[in-house]
């Protein structure tokens, strides 16, 4: 008993979880730390990283900015300055929803009579969304692991676009689907190398799973040898695209046009 309540009185900020307010006039204050004599901040003979500066072919508007009369006594000034002073400003356009609307029309031949009726462009997605619509939601679902009711507040956010989380979960259906075929040719191209990068990365409990990573300079995977989560929100769409890695390897992976991969395929 007497040990018990010496052990609670030998409690202080220093050996358990308290703060130093509650500590007695019995506990020795903490020592102030000891200045090196540095300066917050960078360092001399620091190297900083400053963003360079877009090459001119990259740069979408160029506005020159004249000066009309001399600052000193005001006459109107003359000429070009050959090595202006430059200054970039990186924005984002503001989000917009382009509507296209498809008219097939139906017309009749004049020599038997007959109608025809214009078929749909090739591509053109059946669903009432496009491609790249289709591409962000799978994205943000599949590699950010966002849930499908914050993809449909940040889509009404951003665009103004009115969806439900059903909807959500039909595109990842026809992302997987469409990426099925590209998914498959890319683990064909691994299995076809003679040498093939793999690592393997474990997950702490209650996981248990393991990540494998198999890479080449003409292909990757990425993909979970876990059991899938037997839970009713993940569809089986959204397992393929989890499990086959399809949207995490960013650095491989580019969805392009109607969900079209393109795994380490040189730039054009």
């Amino acid at each position: 008993m007497i040990e018990d309540l010496r052990a609670k009185l030998a409690i202080n900020s220093r050996n358990s979880s308290k703060p130093p307010s509650s500590d007695g006039p019995e506990v020795a204050p903490r020592q102030a730390k000891k200045k090196r004599g540095r300066k917050p901040g960078g360092q001399p003979g620091h190297v900083g990283t400053t963003r360079a500066m877009a090459p001119i072919e990259q740069v979408d508007v160029v506005k020159d900015i004249r000066p009309m009369c001399c600052a000193d006594c005001g006459t109107l000034l003359l000429g070009e300055d050959p090595a202006p002073l430059r200054r970039q400003v990186i924005e984002i356009p503001p989000p917009k929803v382009i509507v296209t609307e498809y008219r097939l029309h139906r017309l009749s031949c004049v020599a038997c009579g007959c109608s025809t009726q214009a078929a749909a462009p090739a591509g053109l997605s059946p669903s009432v969304f496009g491609a790249t619509v289709h591409a962000l939601a799978a994205l943000l679902v599949g590699r950010f692991r966002q849930s499908k009711r914050l993809v449909v507040e940040l889509l009404d956010v951003l665009y103004g676009l009115t969806l439900s989380p059903g909807t959500i979960c039909a595109m990842e259906q026809r992302v997987s689907a469409a990426l099925e075929a590209p998914v498959d040719a890319a683990l064909a191209t691994l299995r076809a190398e003679e040498v093939v990068g793999k690592d393997e990365t474990g997950r702490p409990p209650p996981h248990q799973s393991l990540a494998v990573d198999h890479g080449h300079r003409s292909a990757r995977s990425l993909h979970d040898r876990s059991e899938p989560r037997q839970c009713g929100g993940e569809t089986g769409a959204r397992r393929r695209i989890r499990r086959r890695g399809v949207l995490r390897s960013l650095d491989r992976i580019r969805l392009l046009g109607p969900a079209t991969v393109l795994l380490g395929a040189p730039a054009a």
